[in-house]
């Protein structure tokens, strides 16, 4: 895994731009503030200084199909890893027992 939970996170809001940028070759808008979280995250993993002009589409196109791979791997990662894990909480919950019935007043009454 590449990202950190954090940065995992933070990718994941942008999920659906990301789908759309590399199944569609479409940009969907992310707005300054979305590339303000996101280049960061991709500048840690790919190590070196990205420059996106927030004015030009073909660029932050560009840079989505490039974050949405790494993302993409990362989750498909994430979710195998948790498939491969057994879960601790299943194995230790108690066997659930249904609650007794009431008995009615005038039942209880005879």
């Amino acid at each position: 895994m590449k990202l950190t939970p954090e940065e995992f996170a933070a990718a994941a809001a942008y999920e659906t731009q990301m789908q759309t940028a590399i199944r569609s070759d479409y940009l969907r808008n992310v707005g300054r503030s979305g590339l303000a979280i996101l280049v960061p995250v991709y500048e840690r993993v790919a190590g070196h200084k990205e420059r996106v002009n927030s004015n030009c589409a073909a660029c932050i196109l560009g840079f989505l199909k490039r974050l949405g791979a790494i993302y993409f791997a990362d989750k498909a990662e994430r979710e195998q890893q948790q498939a491969a894990e057994p879960t601790p909480a299943a194995e230790a919950a108690p066997a659930a027992t249904a609650p007794r019935r009431r008995r009615a007043k005038a039942e209880a009454d005879e």
